[in-house]
């Protein structure tokens, strides 16, 4: 989440400020961190370049032909797969709305010519049991070649919101779609991976259960977390098995989920994430660490989130959170008299 915008720094700098001054003791503390986030970005920097220059690089087409990517109708999931497509890959779309899948792959052929191949499948990941679930996904992707699965389909809140604000109807759509839907097709695809021994799962899950606390976003946020514990989990199964895990955790991009209309450096395009992405993916280690932040600024702001004091984080966070909660409210309340005087 943009932690640099809506007066979060004024209101940070603003308590940094009066610690420092109460303190000697706080500001020697606020000089040593100082200190740790540069030595930090530096070695970042420092690993990344060696990565770059001496790590191995896996080709996204050696896991398999087809690289199955959920919710890849918009979004991240969309520049996903243009940019796996370029990468040689035949992709298998997975959303909810035909109409919009078959878009997608009139899209797709228009961003890459040479493209090998597209299928497509129409499933709603909200609803039916998980059996019905299963045998659905299990009878489209048969006899497929899958290398890649890229679970990114996900829900989030209407707007910020109390819990106990939280409907049942969203409550349940967060966990059948940011939760089930991962369970249920990494089970259908993870057996094929593991006899041909080969394979990536990356789960796409999100900043919002990795920086300090996401307050107003709870749920979501929790949904969310169980990606990043299903893969470090999933990860010591799949070692052996030269099959790749990986889940990743970016904050705002620019997204109908995000509501985030413009870039800039906070919040990257999707096509600028999705390059990250992939570049994440080829540098991946089947040992190294499962929660991967792709994007470089996200990784920082995940970091400074912990390392500042959590009353910190929160009295500069939680102002924003509510902000958004009351303009949603409002904007509500307005549609709400227009309606009226229709």
């Amino acid at each position: 989440m943009d932690l640099f915008s809506c007066g979060c720094i004024k209101a940070l700098n603003s308590h940094v400020q009066a610690l420092i001054g109460a303190c000697p003791f706080v500001q020697l503390a606020a000089t040593t961190l100082g200190l740790a986030l540069l030595c930090c970005v530096s070695l970042a920097l420092v690993r990344r370049g060696f990565k770059i220059l001496f790590t191995r690089k896996f080709q996204l087409d050696k896991f398999g032909e087809w690289a199955v990517v959920t919710g890849a109708t918009d979004g991240i999931g969309k520049a996903l797969v243009i940019q796996m497509a370029k990468k040689g890959m035949k992709i298998f779309l997975i959303s909810r709305n035909e109409e919009r899948l078959r878009q997608t792959e009139q899209d797709l052929q228009a961003a890459v010519p040479a493209l090998r191949g597209v299928k497509s499948f129409a499933v709603d990941f909200s609803e039916g049991s998980t059996e019905s679930l299963f045998q659905k996904l299990d009878a489209a992707l048969k006899n497929l070649d899958v290398g890649i699965l890229v679970n990114n389909v996900g829900v989030s809140y209407p707007h910020a919101m109390f819990y106990d604000e939280l409907d049942l109807e969203t409550l349940d759509q967060l966990i059948n779609v940011n939760v089930r839907s991962t369970l249920v097709t990494t089970r259908v695809l993870y057996p094929g991976m593991v006899s041909r021994r080969r394979g990536a799962i990356i789960c796409v899950g999100s900043g919002a259960s990795e920086i300090a606390s996401d307050p107003l976003y709870c749920a979501y946020s929790a949904t969310k977390g169980a990606a990043e514990a299903f893969c470090r989990s999933l990860q010591p199964e799949c070692a052996s098995k030269n099959i790749l895990v990986q889940c990743h955790v970016p904050l705002l991009v620019t997204t109908k989920l995000s509501k985030m209309r413009k870039t800039n450096l906070m919040t990257p395009s999707t096509e600028k994430y999705a390059k990250a992405a992939v570049a994440a993916i080829e540098n991946g280690s089947l040992r190294g660490p499962t929660t991967i932040s792709p994007y470089c600024v996200h990784r920082c702001i995940i970091w400074l989130s912990n390392a500042v004091p959590r009353r910190i984080w929160e009295a500069a966070y939680l102002p924003r959170c509510l902000s958004i909660r009351k303009r949603a409210l409002k904007k509500k309340e307005q549609q709400a008299e227009a309606k009226k005087d229709m």
